[in-house]
């Protein structure tokens, strides 16, 4: 059975135009993998959907808005102790992560470049952010590597 981190792994293999703020890994070998299960029910059984935001409630006030993103969604992650989130909302990205989409790819890798760049700055709110097509995804910084 794989884990979240070869299925990465493995979705980057497949998708080299994927853009990622970690260090490189050795692909896994996908001919010794005899797992039956597929990627989906692994993603679904960490993750769920929290929340679907607005343009009213949207925290960072780009949602539908010039430079700002067309959608986002918040998602909680199981592999997140709750001790570590305990005093945050529902909804903080640090429970789990979100996903941003944008209308183009760079939109996406200029607002990730921003994410980084604030974080570089403040290692309390780094996250681990992961770039494809027009979709930003950030996670939660209390992951480890191997699991973002």
């Amino acid at each position: 059975m794989r884990t979240r981190p070869e299925l990465r792994d493995q979705q980057f293999h497949q998708c080299p135009q994927l853009v990622r703020h970690q260090p490189q890994r050795q692909p896994i070998n996908h001919e010794q993998d005899h797992g039956s299960r597929s990627i989906d029910h692994h993603v679904r059984h960490a993750l769920k959907l929290i929340k679907t935001y607005t343009a009213e409630d949207d925290p960072n006030h780009l949602l539908s808005r010039p430079n700002g993103y067309s959608s986002k969604t918040a998602f909680g992650d199981s592999r997140v102790k709750a001790d570590d989130v305990e005093y945050l909302k529902e909804d903080a990205a640090e429970r789990g992560g979100s996903v941003e989409v944008f209308t183009t790819e760079e939109a996406a890798k200029a607002r990730m470049d921003f994410i980084q760049a604030v974080a570089k700055g403040l290692p309390a709110v780094g996250e681990y952010d992961y770039v494809k097509g027009g979709a930003l995804v950030r996670e939660s910084r209390f992951l480890t590597p191997d699991q973002a």
